[in-house]
């Protein structure tokens, strides 16, 4: 789901304008915002006017500039969009909303419409809509109370959180001491340091799950025995160890199956990234309930090797890379949605001609079915940003970056044509490095032209144009950079 559906529409519209001017270089036309927003020049206006006052309550050294035509926003080094978003959050009443749930869950209808100063009749129309936007989730509002599968309840409200509060809302808050020392003795027992990201994530995973067992909630999950054999042993003793203290009583992880959901959520938010074991991955295989992941992981990894000659690479990566794909296709099978306050074609659109996005693009189609749940504009977003890391690192591993040289006799007014050809047309296709070539350096390829096939400069080949004519034969410079990869 997209966390900008929880704002009023005015609040949206604001943020959207910020998002845009952010991404545009802090300026853009009134005209392209209007045209973006979907809303009339007059109330476009309004709204920015109250985002101009906004802002400056915001933080007094945001600098929005307001004219007929254009708009600019300056923004400190200190600040970015985040905190504005966060802030616009926080003042939402659906937001309000959820936030007071989350502690007092089952409360009655009337004490929630006096918490939040609004009639019956607005929180039931604002429970209708929340309702609808968090339904990605398979969860629903009912009677004041979230219903649903308890492991999706809280992976909904880390994911709500981790949207709507700063990363380091803990350097100023008092710490839940029990939570604390879990997490100091999981990083131990594990061997795994846990740096402030992931301190923050396992933190807050773990204050919600205190808070949903305080409020009578319990967790379950399908198929216990088989994961009881995968969750590794530090987890348990982690757990032990902490309840075996005076702060034990209060500590958020009681029985097995939290311990268990616990390392589902290390899995799937990549806090525990050691790679799985042999004996792991072989377990998984024989277990029907969880073979469709390893099938999954093992198709995707096909499909990439159709783009790139993985034999080219070290075992062990191939491996970490399987491990990495192992564990979001994990994510993707034990959690139902995201949380992305990003528009849902944002990634494609900022990169469009990239061809690692147009392999990414590839390899999730052909999959959708493996997926077995619908792929919302979040999940899309998630799984593309995912994918295409490890299809960088593949490249950088397998892909051999040709090192291009043009001769200088080639005529000078032509030179920055021709680089200019070469990086258009050949750079989605092949790593290149494109240089004016200078005598004392080897070149993959050397660009020539008719007047020189002397050996005045090194090269492994060469392609020869007329310079007279500017002609290019497109198809022998794909063959001859085909050779040099190989």
């Amino acid at each position: 789901m997209n966390i900008l559906d929880l704002l009023d529409k005015p609040d949206m519209t604001q943020i959207k304008v910020i998002q845009k001017l952010l991404n545009e270089g802090g300026v853009a036309s009134v005209k392209d915002l209007g045209a973006q927003s979907k809303v009339s020049t007059a109330s476009l206006n309004k709204y920015l006017k109250e985002m101009n006052e906004r802002v400056k309550e915001i933080n007094p050294d945001i600098d929005l500039v307001l004219e007929d035509k254009k708009i600019e926003i300056n923004i400190p080094n200190y600040f970015n969009f985040q905190h504005i978003l966060i802030h616009y959050l926080t003042d939402s009443i659906n937001c309000k909303i959820i936030m007071y749930m989350s502690k007092h869950d089952g409360v009655s209808l009337t004490q929630l419409t006096q918490e939040l100063a609004i009639s019956e009749a607005t929180l039931f129309r604002r429970l209708k809509d929340i309702n609808k936007i968090i339904s990605e989730f398979n969860i629903q509002i009912k009677n004041a109370r979230f219903v649903g599968d308890e492991l999706q309840i809280r992976y909904f409200l880390f994911e709500f959180y981790n949207h709507a509060l700063p990363i380091n809302v803990i350097n100023y808050h008092t710490l839940d001491d029990s939570i604390v020392l879990l997490i100091e003795n999981l990083s131990k027992e594990l061997g795994v340091p846990i740096e402030e990201k992931n301190y923050y994530h396992l933190y807050l995973w773990l204050l919600i799950s205190k808070r949903r067992e305080l409020q009578g909630t319990s967790l379950e999950i399908d198929q216990q025995e088989i994961y009881r054999k995968l969750c590794p042993d530090p987890f348990f003793q982690a757990v032990y160890k902490t309840n075996e203290t005076p702060l034990g009583s209060t500590s958020a992880i009681q029985t097995e199956t939290d311990i268990i959901c616990l390392f589902v959520f290390f899995i799937s938010t990549y806090i525990y990234e050691k790679p799985l074991s042999d004996e792991q991955y072989v377990y998984f295989l024989k277990n029907e309930f969880l073979k469709d992941i390893i099938n999954l992981t093992e198709n995707t990894l096909e499909t990439i090797g159709r783009y790139y000659p993985l034999e080219n690479m070290e075992e062990a990566l191939i491996w970490h890379i399987e491990c990495n794909l192992f564990q979001l296709h994990f994510r993707l099978v034990h959690f139902n949605s995201y949380i992305s306050y990003f528009e849902s074609d944002y990634m494609m659109s900022n990169q469009a001609d990239d061809h690692i996005s147009q392999i990414v693009n590839d390899v999730i189609y052909e999959h959708l079915t493996f997926f077995n749940l619908t792929i919302s504009p979040a999940i899309y977003d998630h799984v593309f940003a995912n994918y295409r890391f490890i299809l960088q690192t593949v490249e950088s591993q397998c892909v051999k970056s040709i090192k291009v040289g043009l001769a200088i006799q080639v005529n000078y007014l032509a030179q920055q044509d021709i680089l200019n050809y070469l990086e258009k047309v050949f750079t989605k296709e092949f790593k290149l490095t494109l240089k004016i070539a200078e005598v004392d350096e080897m070149y993959d390829v050397l660009i020539t032209d008719i007047f020189l096939t002397d050996s005045s400069f090194k090269f492994k080949e060469i392609y020869v144009i007329n310079d007279g004519l500017n002609m290019y034969d497109e198809k022998m410079i794909r063959k001859i950079l085909s050779e040099s990869i190989k």
